[in-house]
């Protein structure tokens, strides 16, 4: 199983409003983003145009998490408010920490493009493609997305 062809995503852009703030502003820039819908989904949140370096190989998708929804627009709002106030979805709180604590991650991936592709998949399968995402990954990478903190099932099947 490999990483499916993604036909809807968000792109998001993170913007410095002052260079000496922890403020930022975060703009949604495609239209495919205003079509978010309230449906269970399977998620890809990546650097745009970033390779990110991994154990086993360089990701040249920069993939940042793999991830699952019952209601993707509850999700994504989750990780926008993550992003701008650490206050919404676990990897977008790390995210907006990483921006801000870090002053090597920031200076290299301020400005950069986040994108957030979905694919709208059956509530009851969910669990299992998440899991076939984060696996494929891991074995391709050595290790699993950068802001996912567990494999699931990792001791079963691979």
């Amino acid at each position: 199983m490999g990483k499916v062809k993604w036909s809807k995503y968000a792109e998001i852009y993170i913007n410095l409003e002052e260079s000496d703030s922890e403020k930022y502003k975060v703009e949604i820039t495609n239209s495919e983003s205003r079509k978010i819908i309230n449906e269970s989904a399977i998620y890809w949140v990546c650097f745009k145009d970033e390779t990110i370096p991994r154990i086993a190989g360089e990701d040249s998708e920069g993939t940042l998490a793999i991830g699952k929804t019952k209601k993707l627009e509850t999700r994504f709002s989750q990780f926008i408010s993550g992003l701008e106030k650490a206050f919404g979805h676990s990897e977008a709180n790390l995210l907006h920490y990483l921006f801000w604590k870090s002053c090597s991650f920031r200076d290299k991936y301020i400005g950069k493009r986040i994108v957030f592709y979905y694919l709208l998949i059956p509530e009851e399968n969910l669990d299992e493609k998440e899991r076939e995402n984060i696996i494929y990954y891991t074995k391709k990478y050595g290790e699993p997305p950068v802001l996912n903190r567990l494999i699931p099932k990792r001791y079963g099947d691979w």
